[in-house]
């Protein structure tokens, strides 16, 4: 397969992916089984995972370092208090 074939068939994963993942957050959330702050939690957290795989297909192997971002973490935080 070529980069563009193996490109064009991610972007369709992972586009199939998000509508899922759309469909299931809007069932949560309108049925009231969660609440926003449970909702929050879970969201960050499979994020988290979701993008650790990502990396790990990606690169084949682990971090060597941990550099973070003090304006990233005040963005997700921004993110996650608007749905309190």
């Amino acid at each position: 397969m070529n980069m563009k074939t193996e490109t064009m068939s991610e972007q369709k994963t992972f586009k199939q992916l998000n509508v899922h993942i759309y469909n299931l957050n809007t069932d949560i959330l309108g049925t009231g089984a969660i609440d926003a702050a449970g909702f929050i939690s879970i969201r960050l957290v499979s994020g988290a995972v979701a993008l650790f795989l990502i990396f790990l297909l990606r690169t084949k192997h682990l971090p060597t370092t941990t550099k973070g971002s003090w304006f990233a973490g005040f963005m997700l935080f921004l993110y996650a208090i608007t749905f309190l």
